[in-house]
This record gives structure tokens, sequence and C-alpha cells, in this order.
């Protein structure tokens, strides 16, 4: 594998014009894993506003891998943050779902939420496989968990 010439910084260019990697076609397909109890692994954590389309709300999104399959899709999960016109009842499903989350992770059930703090803190999650039209098999998370000590 040629690496001579390649650059040290993002912003500066290589002093080639190729790169042999080899042969490519035994590098792993990316693959859902089946539905269970797995280690995951966070990756970000961001806060972003609903298409104005579907609402008005804001939601956390968490980006995670499987801890221990590095050819596994990504998984994206979001939680609806309570709005003031939200009923009791879905105010507190979207507060147990944080919380839920941030407890799985280690990340406390009070204070502020530094996202950064995610960022590579593990947890544990009850996983489900799905079928989607656009992306194949995907796996969606139905639960955080918190192992028995």
């Amino acid at each position: 594998m040629a690496d001579e010439g390649f650059a040290t910084s993002l912003n500066e260019r290589a002093e080639t014009s190729f790169v042999d990697l080899g042969d490519l076609s035994d590098v792993p397909e990316q693959h859902s894993v089946v539905a269970g109890e797995w280690r995951v692994r966070g990756i970000s954590l961001e806060m972003r506003k609903q298409k104005p389309e579907k609402g008005t709300g804001s939601f956390l999104m968490a980006l995670m891998e499987i801890a221990d399959d590095p050819d596994s899709k990504l998984i994206t999960h979001v939680m609806m943050l309570p709005a003031e016109s939200d009923p009791e009842r879905t105010k507190n499903q979207r507060l147990r779902a944080i919380r839920d989350f941030r407890v799985a992770f280690g990340l406390g059930t009070s204070g502020p939420l530094n996202f950064s703090d995610f960022e590579g803190a593990y947890g544990y999650a009850i996983l489900v496989e799905e079928e989607d039209a656009t992306y194949g098999s995907q796996n969606r998370v139905k639960k955080f968990t918190v192992p028995a000590a």
C-alpha cells in the first residue's frame, strides 16, 4: 500500500495522484444485528428541530454503533423533547425516554446534558431489526437498559 506523500493535515494536498488500497472486494458489507440486548457506544448527540411539515417540536438525535461489531450499521435514535403544549402523559413519556437514555449511558438524571459526554460512552439497548424500503435491514432501539450488576 502506497502511503508516501499523504497529507499530514486536512488542509494540505497529498503529493500523489493515486492510491493502491489492494483488493477491495473482500471488504465486508455493513449489516444489521439480530434483535436482542446489545452493548452500544455513543458517537454523537445533537439537538434538532422538526421539519416544519412534521411539526414545531425539538428532539435529541443520538448516533450509536454496536460496540463489538465494526461492520454493523450505525443506529440513529430520536427522542422528542417535551413541549409546553404536550398533555401530561406525553410530556412524561418523553421525559422517561430521555431519563432511561441518560441512565443507560451513565449521564446522570439531573442537571444539564453535555452532548460531548455521550461521545465514546457505552450503554446497553434492546434492539429490534426492521426492514426499510430505502436502507434495507436496520436496527432500532426498543428500550435502553442497565444490566444487573
